[in-house]
């Protein structure tokens, strides 16, 4: 609570609690109130005084009571009123004439850092600003030059907006103060400073100097031109964007230029009565915003924006915004051009295949037109390079005949922008075709151009001069095929302003091309505009494909269906459900109809009216659903006369785009006359494999008749061949010696051909033992030995020293190599002869995984021919005649090798060339199953059986 008559004194000098003063003037005010009121106060005192000199004591000790009372009530009041003070929000502190610190309030504290007992007596501003020092030290002097000492003579007090205090911790605050003088009977006492922290406003400040900075910036730097203009219409900011865009002198730009301005800008408008109808819009109605757009007679396009400038309702004035968008407006141009040229290529490209093939050349010119039009060309023509397989119409040349009438009749006018007369409204387009086909060869320039099948696009000034030349035998094929040419000879030079060709290209090839001509205008075509005509290149070579494709089925439909017509073979269409779609006459034919008609008519289930067997068409389904297609499917059927025929049918299945089955297609041929002959045939088979069974059956059972008789011969021979050489007879000799070989070479032969007939009799068995095969080519070796020697050739041995162990027949296993080597020493005179050995991992034609050896026997002798090599190992086969009567031999040997090589599940093969040698290699597992030779006999692909007597005979065959 305040006291009341402290709250009487604040109201008599006008001093609110609720708003306390908010500057430095406001206080300033205050303290002069404040002063004020001391001096009428102590005025009082002195008059109580007087007063009590002349009263009584009574009264003196009244008024002394009353004085006593009043400098205790004066004493609140101060206390109060420095409660207040310290109060405050501002900084508050008393000096005296010397500038030392008197008091101060707790804000002055708290901003400056130090407490009043710290500063008490100090020379505060040689501590918080040495800067102020100057200004106190100027009141006395000031004071006694004034005539009158009252308050309002005084020097004003020193002031600041912004400066700065020390604190204790040696940082600057930002404050603004006021200094006051305290005068007691005109004397200067002391000095007030009060100061306010403006650390927030100045960071405001600065907030809003750094927006003002960037908002210039902005200002300067957009790519909009700004004007800015006050209510009034002067100009009162402009960017320098806005001078740049509209061209304008800056010094048109000043307020008494404002009409020079508005003529300069209205000149180079296209319009400019629209630009005034905007301007008196916005005197009738200036707080609403505007858009506009303005062009140019330059061909410039702007956008203009204008808002009105307000502060809160108030007018103040209008900002205009320019926004150049000139090359927007083309960009927009170009992008609508772009797709209604795609919208046209469309068009056209639908339209085409709506075609046939007699009005393609009609779609073809009309389209031609069309796109020369839309691009704005004056000729354009289309060449097809010669094609004996295509002679169809090959040129197509369009022009439009505008430049020539101007030319030839002068008639130029000129409309008020300054556009050429429009006579395209009288003016005919025309179209012409040729069937003459151009050779590219005259035109070798612009091959080399088309070939990189790309689009090229020049100004005539650019041409070649081989490309001049090019275009020159152009116009003369012109002329001599009757198109039209130019009006002069020179027109390249004259007339052509620039030149458009794009490759035609089907199937990877070039065909053709596009030929575009502009004679009126000098803008060349957009990038836009040649790559969309890379498109419509691409669509006359669909289109001339098509025709020619079309042309080419035409012409095989027209082929086949001759083939179809004249086929000796039955050639047919089935439904899934046994109805015929279609059939050729030679179907007809063979199953007794009329015509191919006949039998779609009255053969409608051939499950049940052809087939002999109820069940022979589901098993047709059923074949040829496991893999769509079926070859041979032989069945009986009936013929329009009751009677049957065997056929032969090869089908397939025809399935629609969805995988649904359509039908079946295939061919019939009548094979009743070939089933008769096979049947004869398969008997004649059996009668004569019947006859060989029994020749070979019977061989095998006379082997011990023919070799007693002839092992007899041989002993007794060699008998008498002894004594002979014993009792000296030698005249006997040779004769004896003559029987004797003549025995063994026949007994060899007897040998070899009962061997054959053992396998083929089915009683040729194997007898599979254990043994090394290191020994058994050391026995070969020495066996072969002497064959050698005979023609004087050399044998050598690679084999590896762990070969190993076969489980084989060691007889026949040595018998095929002795075989091998006898003819390798027969063939070969003063050569070598080389037999290697190895393991391989598997047989190089069997599934079955395992170890097989290998035996390659070389030889450099006289080799083989491919033709002999085909019948090598066939039985009583040699390579030819000749060589049976130069060398000998039954030509048994291969073949019973072969055969027991496939009885060991091995095989042989020969590799030969005529004149060089041979290599025969011979491959039998490591471990050999036991198999019956029955299976050998019938087939190559041995089945397995059970063991049988072995074959022991091992003679040396001479074949």
């Amino acid at each position: 609570m305040i006291h009341p008559l402290l709250q009487q004194q604040l109201q008599e000098i006008g001093f609110q609690m609720d708003t306390p003063p908010s500057d430095p003037k406001a206080w300033r005010e205050f303290l002069k109130k404040v002063s004020s009121s001391y001096r009428a106060a102590d005025q009082q005192r002195d008059l109580a005084a007087q007063t009590l000199t002349f009263s009584s004591e009574e009264m003196l000790e009244k008024y002394e009571r009353q004085r006593q009372q009043s400098e205790a009530r004066l004493e609140a009041e101060r206390d109060r009123l420095q409660a207040v003070i310290g109060s405050l929000g501002a900084g508050l502190c008393i000096l005296d004439a010397q500038g030392n610190l008197l008091s101060m309030n707790p804000k002055a504290e708290q901003l400056l850092g130090w407490s009043e007992s710290e500063l008490a007596g100090q020379d505060l501003f040689k501590l918080i600003a040495p800067h102020l020092q100057q200004f106190p030290q100027q009141f006395p002097s000031h004071l006694s030059q004034k005539c009158s000492p009252s308050p309002e003579n005084l020097l004003a007090p020193p002031k600041s907006k912004q400066d700065y205090l020390a604190c204790r911790d040696g940082q600057f605050l930002p404050v603004s103060y006021i200094l006051n003088p305290i005068v007691e009977n005109d004397a200067w006492v002391g000095t007030v400073l009060v100061f306010f922290d403006i650390s927030d406003r100045q960071q405001a400040e600065q907030e809003a100097a750094r927006s003002l900075s960037m908002l210039q910036a902005t200002f300067d730097s957009t790519d909009a031109g700004i004007l800015a203009l006050d209510r009034y219409g002067q100009v009162c900011h402009f960017n320098q964007k806005f001078v740049q865009m509209w061209e304008v002198p800056e010094s048109f730009l000043n307020p008494h230029q404002n009409r020079s301005t508005l003529a300069f800008v209205m000149r180079q408008l296209k319009n400019p009565p629209q630009f005034l109808k905007t301007i008196m819009q916005l005197s009738a109605q200036p707080y609403i915003p505007t858009y506009d757009v303005v062009e140019f007679k330059d061909g410039r396009i702007f956008e203009v924006y204008s808002h009105p400038s307000k502060v809160g309702n108030k007018l103040v004035g209008r900002v205009w915004s320019f926004r150049d968008i000139t090359e927007r407006k083309r960009v927009e141009k170009a992008l609508q051009n772009r797709v209604e040229f795609e919208q046209l290529i469309t068009n056209l490209s639908t339209y085409f295949i709506s075609l046939n093939t007699e009005e393609v050349d009609a779609g073809i010119q009309e389209s031609l037109q069309k796109i020369s039009n839309f691009i704005g060309v004056d000729r354009s023509y289309i060449y097809l390079f010669s094609d004996p397989e295509h002679q169809s119409q090959s040129i197509y040349d369009w022009r439009s005949t505008l430049m020539s009438i101007k030319a030839e009749n002068n008639l130029v006018s000129e409309s008020s922008d300054n556009e050429p007369l429009d006579l395209v409204s009288v003016v005919k387009n025309q179209v012409k075709v040729t069937s003459n086909q151009l050779n590219p060869q005259v035109i070798p320039g612009i091959i080399s151009w088309l070939k990189k099948y790309e689009v090229v696009h020049i100004k005539s000034a650019n041409l070649s001069g081989d490309i001049i030349k090019d275009l020159q035998s152009l116009e003369k094929f012109h002329q001599d095929t009757g198109l039209v040419g130019y009006e002069h000879p020179e027109y390249i030079q004259h007339q052509l302003q620039f030149l458009t060709i794009i490759p035609l290209v089907c199937r990877k090839s070039l065909v053709g091309f596009l030929r575009f001509d502009s004679l009126s205008s000098l803008d060349t075509l957009s990038s836009d505009t040649i790559s969309l005509l890379k498109m419509v290149g691409e669509m006359f070579s669909n289109t001339i494909e098509r025709r020619r494709t079309e042309e080419v089925l035409r012409q095989t439909e027209a082929k086949y269906r001759s083939i179809f017509e004249n086929a000796a073979e039955g050639i047919c269409q089935t439904t899934p459900d046994g109805r015929y779609i279609s059939a050729n006459p030679a179907l007809a034919r063979i199953l007794g109809y009329d015509s191919p008609e006949d039998l779609i008519a009255n053969l409608t289930d051939v499950s049940t009216q052809l087939y002999v067997k109820p069940t022979r068409r589901a098993e047709f389904v059923a074949a040829i659903a496991k893999s769509s297609v079926i070859s041979g499917f032989e069945s009986q059927v009936y013929r329009q006369d009751g009677t049957t025929i065997w056929i032969s049918e090869n089908a397939r299945a025809v399935f629609d785009a969805i995988g649904e089955l359509v039908c079946y297609e295939g061919t019939v041929e009548d094979i009743t006359e070939g089933k008769r002959a096979a049947e004869a045939l398969e008997r004649a088979k059996e009668a004569a494999e019947t006859a060989n069974r029994a020749k070979s059956t019977f061989l095998a059972n006379m082997s011990h008749e023919l070799r007693t008789p002839l092992n007899a011969i041989i002993g007794y021979s060699e008998i008498l061949l002894e004594e002979a050489e014993e009792l000296g007879y030698e005249d006997i000799v040779p004769d004896l010696e003559r029987i004797y070989t003549a025995g063994k070479n026949l007994l060899t032969l007897i040998n070899d051909i009962l061997d054959i007939s053992k396998i083929e009799a089915g009683r040729m068995d194997l007898f599979v033992e254990a043994f090394d095969v290191s020994g058994l080519l050391e026995s070969v070796m020495g066996t072969a030995q002497p064959l050698m020697s005979k023609n004087n050739n050399t044998l050598t041995v690679d084999c590896p020293d762990n070969i190993g162990i076969m489980y084989a027949d060691v007889t026949k296993v040595r018998q095929i190599l002795l075989n091998l080597l006898s003819n390798a020493a027969k063939f070969t005179t003063d050569g070598k002869i080389k037999i290697e050995v190895s393991r391989v991992s598997s047989l190089p034609y069997s599934q079955e995984s395992g170890s097989v050896v290998e035996f390659k026997v070389h030889d450099t002798g006289i080799g083989m021919s491919a033709e002999q090599q085909e019948q090598l190992f066939q039985p009583f086969t040699q390579g030819d005649a000749s060589t049976t009567r130069r060398y000998g031999g039954t030509g048994l040997g291969l073949a019973i090798s072969d055969r027991f090589c496939q009885m060991m599940g091995g095989n042989i093969q020969v590799q030969s060339t005529l004149g060089e040698g041979s290599t025969f290699k011979v491959v039998i597992p490591t471990r050999v199953k036991v198999k019956t030779s029955e299976a050998i006999a019938t087939t190559q692909d041995p089945e397995e059986y059970s063991a049988v007597d072995a074959y022991t005979e091992g003679c040396l065959s001479e074949n």
